[in-house]
């Protein structure tokens, strides 16, 4: 009778075994979150050593940080791992070294502590249970000068405390649980870990669904964490993100949705920003300039921004005692716009540099519209109230010793003594205001045929603000030759850069700018402009690197969210066959 073999039968029996021992041992491994208070002031994850090493590391060698570090007379990125690697024993660069020292790089990291400002604890992934225990020894030993004293018992863990006396105060302490080796600095440290094993499932990180949903909410984090402020009652998350092409941060605030009944009166426990909208439609915003090097978005309700405006400021009080002869107020000006605004800005060809070489208050006798080119698109309600308003608003531009003209459809211009201001009583006091000034002011009703379409302003410094009314699409335009440029420009295939349904969008085109700023002429600077333009060069040219700088806030129940990013140039190398790139 042939026998069977009994290899099939061993294998199972070895598979079965390392089946239940991995179980075991993933039963014995507990999550640091579970030891982390919901309290907890502080509390940052790495969540890979080894990653986040490595994402300093590139950036270390980063063409932008060694010409930035070059441009303050520093030489050598390396001497920060350098100075890293004498407080911790180990170059955290590479996994292998700390392995040697018994930390697993391809874990978590926690550090975590009860007030803001105070040395947190750390939970570090052990990788060897002896070997780390040893580097605690010797950092212990070499940096507080301490030695194992005694140990006490934390809820039947075992806690090393190191101590320069036997009896004396704690140096450091520190207990392997879990597949983690807990170290606290101090006697303050010591208390941190006593507290962290006497916390129940319930009042652990572990339970907390919002630290959860923001840990994944994020895209390959280098670090990120959560800070608490006892005083306003606020959880606000933040991550960073060390990534090869851009550096990222990300704040999460609470921010409750206001409801219509409430009132201004602040809430300690959230911000009660009323920052819900949408954006801008799509044909609209690809009517902005393409090349320009700053766009904003936001589809916040434009009522909702002028709520949040500063009572008692200077400017705001002076806008509306203007807007007062008007029969106008700032809040039903907000109400006659759609949500949904876009605005571009471009530096003009040939800037004017002068006044801001010189200061602020040179800016006094230049043009703002010479320096940067404006543009802004909206949408109104009405068609008829919006005219209505821009007639009732260009009435008061001699009363400011500025001119306002105003052109019908087809391009003719309106008679300037023909305004309109819908309220006797207001042109009555602008009148007198107008007398006082020493200038005259006609009033006159303009013919029904000639509908207003363009309202270009003028004063003593060159042309100011045009305003554009297209149907109920809003353009608002500064600098010469913008407004015909806005429009007869038709709407791109494309948005000018991607503008989502964001409550907010800020990017500016970093890398567009400072090759304007260098295509700058010498004249644009002034006297001496030889040399203030080389010494920009000179600093620009450590900033080759950079793309662009994006900011979103952007609301999501009752969180908000504010991401800024900063992006570099990818720029192609030459290759050894020549007329070949390739991409780095």
């Amino acid at each position: 009778m042939k026998r069977s073999s009994p290899l099939p039968l061993v294998v199972a029996v070895l598979a079965l075994g390392g089946a239940v021992a991995f179980f075991l041992l993933r039963e014995g491994e507990t999550s640091p979150l579970e030891r982390i208070a919901k309290t907890s002031a502080q509390v940052a994850v790495i969540p890979s050593a080894d990653q986040i090493a490595r994402d300093l590391d590139r950036l270390a060698n980063h063409e932008l940080t060694a010409k930035v570090l070059d441009l303050f007379g520093q030489s050598d990125p390396d001497k920060m791992f350098a100075h890293v690697a004498q407080i911790v024993g180990a170059d955290i660069r590479d996994p292998k070294a700390l392995a040697a020292i018994g930390i697993a790089s391809d874990k978590p990291i926690f550090a975590f502590g009860p007030k803001l400002g105070e040395a947190p604890a750390l939970a570090l992934p052990v990788a060897d249970r002896d070997a780390i225990e040893s580097w605690i020894d010797r950092v212990a030993l070499a940096r507080l000068g301490a030695k194992p004293a005694r140990e006490e018992d934390l809820n039947g863990h075992s806690a090393r405390v190191h101590a320069t006396k036997p009896e004396g105060a704690p140096a450091l302490a520190s207990v392997q649980s879990g597949g983690y080796l807990y170290v606290g600095n101090g006697p303050g440290g010591l208390d941190i870990l006593k507290a962290a094993f006497a916390i129940e499932h319930g009042d652990s990180l572990a339970s907390d669904a919002s630290f959860a949903a923001f840990g994944q909410s994020l895209d390959r984090p280098s670090i990120y964490g959560r800070g608490l402020l006892s005083d306003m009652g606020w959880a606000i998350g933040a991550a960073v993100t060390l990534d090869p092409d851009r550096l990222a941060l990300r704040l999460s605030l609470p921010n409750a949705p206001r409801p219509p009944s409430a009132t201004a009166k602040s809430d300690r426990a959230s911000l009660n920003l009323p920052l819900t909208g949408r954006a801008a439609p799509r044909d609209q915003i690809a009517r902005l300039n393409p090349s320009a090097h700053f766009f904003a978005q936001t589809g916040i309700d434009p009522t909702a921004l002028v709520a949040l405006r500063p009572q008692n400021s200077l400017l705001t009080r002076f806008a509306e005692q203007i807007l007062r002869l008007l029969n106008l107020d700032l809040d039903t000006l907000a109400a006659e716009l759609e949500p949904g605004v876009a605005l571009s800005v471009r530096l003009a060809p040939e800037a004017n540099l002068m006044a801001i070489t010189r200061g602020l208050g040179g800016m006094r006798g230049v043009n703002p519209f010479d320096i940067a080119h404006v543009e802004l698109v909206a949408q109104v309600k009405s068609a008829e109230r919006a005219r209505a308003i821009l007639d009732r608003v260009a009435s008061l531009a001699p009363v400011i010793g500025a001119s306002a003209q105003r052109f019908t459809r087809e391009g003719e211009p309106i008679d300037d003594g023909q305004i309109a201001t819908g309220a006797p009583t207001a042109f009555s006091a602008i009148q007198a205001l107008a007398s006082a000034a020493g200038l005259s002011l006609k009033a006159g009703t303009p013919n029904p045929a000639q509908i207003a379409h363009r309202w270009t302003y003028r004063y003593r410094l060159g042309e100011g603000l045009t305003f554009e009314l297209d149907d109920r699409r809003l353009f608002v335009s500064g600098g010469r030759d913008v407004a015909e440029a806005l429009a007869t420009r038709s709407p791109a295939q494309e948005a000018p850069l991607r503008l989502d349904a964001s409550d907010l969008v800020l990017h500016t085109d970093l890398g567009a700018l400072i090759a304007s700023l260098r295509a700058l002429p010498e004249s644009s600077f002034g006297i001496g402009g030889f040399a203030i333009k080389s010494s920009l060069d000179r600093w620009l040219g450590a900033f080759d690197a950079l793309d662009a700088l994006r900011l979103t806030v952007r609301q999501e129940g009752e969180k908000l969210h504010l991401d800024a990013s900063l992006s570099f140039q990818k720029r192609p190398k030459q290759s050894l066959d020549a007329g070949e790139t390739v991409s780095p």
